[in-house]
């Protein structure tokens, strides 16, 4: 655990937390581009879902589903997740964003990087980690996955999503309003902490 690391101590999120299993914690993310946006990271300091051993992928997938339900029922929307994989990363600690939105950011994404490939579930994305190193990982609504081979870009998806949404300013979570911001989490925390 590095001391330095805001994911390893749980007092920078605590009063947010949503949501604890034996490995993993969800909370609302800062820089909320829509209400209902979460982050699941483990426990353990890892840097990236790719370096998950194959107990903590089989956690991670119940806790997923968990969060995909919540997010449904409370938002209408099943979630769209994705990972920097280590390739733009702000927070070099593991993380995997969970956003309710019918916005689906593929065909941007497949534009700007089209080496890509789809993948059927989170075994692959470690094997694919393993044998090729950093990646863009991305799943769309309906639970498609892929994963894209790119270059450093930081906060690309972040980015792609909130211009996306219509709401670009919300982009880079270190310039949004943060009036906006806490009350965004506030009612993020509110809806899904008793549901979790």
């Amino acid at each position: 655990m590095s001391i330095l690391c805001p994911f390893c101590d749980r007092r920078a999120f605590e009063d947010n937390l949503i949501f604890e299993s034996a490995n993993f914690l969800v909370f609302p993310t800062k820089g909320q581009v829509t209400e209902g946006y979460l982050l699941i990271v483990p426990k353990r300091h890892t840097i990236c879902f790719g370096e998950l051993t194959t107990s903590e992928i089989e956690e991670f997938t119940q806790v997923k589903a968990k969060i995909t339900d919540a997010l449904l029922q409370t938002y209408g929307q099943r979630p769209i997740f994705f990972e920097h994989g280590i390739v733009g990363q702000t927070v070099k600690h593991a993380h995997i964003h969970a956003v309710p939105t019918n916005t689906d950011l593929f065909s941007k994404i497949e534009s700007d990087f089209p080496d890509y490939q789809k993948i059927s579930s989170f075994e692959s994305l470690q094997e694919t980690f393993q044998r090729e190193g950093p990646y863009l990982y991305y799943e769309n609504a309906s639970g498609e996955m892929f994963i894209f081979h790119i270059f450093k870009w930081p906060q690309y998806l972040r980015l792609v999503l909130a211009d996306t949404m219509g709401v670009p300013e919300r982009g880079d979570w270190r310039k949004m309003d943060q009036v906006l911001d806490k009350q965004l989490v506030f009612e993020t925390w509110r809806k899904l902490k008793p549901i979790l």
